[in-house]
């Protein structure tokens, strides 16, 4: 899709990936290539049903490309509506986090303080305070957060 050159080229072959496997995947390259073509109806349609089957990490994987796309506006919906479908994830929460950062929207607050509600365990635990301390630097201690637990 990034190519652009044959976006119509690229849809046949769209189509047939969803025949054969319909999945978040196909649907979202689909409409992406119906969006190039100005099918922006039928874009919106097709990747509508793509995310009524996106995983938590398929979501959250398609918020990153968004963002490093441009607008972030689209990148924080997808990410917003991981955390309405996955509100224990600390991932998901982290993630709409970094938007909002890159974004230097005040929101990355309640984002990211949201990280800081379950207590972290096993592996989690250890990525949960590198990405508090990268984030928050000295503010993690003030939402209670230091290494070896609470």
């Amino acid at each position: 899709m990034q190519n652009r050159a044959k976006p119509e080229k690229g849809l046949e072959w769209a189509d047939r990936a969803v025949t054969m496997n319909k999945s978040f995947n196909t649907l979202v390259t689909k409409a992406g290539l119906l969006k190039q073509l100005g099918k922006t109806a039928e874009a919106d349609k097709v990747k509508a049903e793509a995310m009524t089957m996106g995983t938590e990490a398929e979501l959250n994987l398609y918020g990153y490309q968004l963002s490093n796309q441009g607008p972030h506006d689209d990148a924080i919906y997808i990410m917003k509506l991981n955390t309405e479908r996955h509100p224990e994830s600390a991932n998901a929460w982290d993630s709409l986090g970094e938007i909002y950062v890159e974004r230097r929207q005040g929101k990355c607050h309640q984002a990211l303080q949201k990280v800081a509600e379950p207590e972290p365990t096993g592996s989690d635990e250890a990525q949960f305070y590198q990405v508090s301390e990268a984030v928050w630097g000295e503010g993690a201690q003030q939402l209670g957060v230091r290494k070896g637990g609470w």
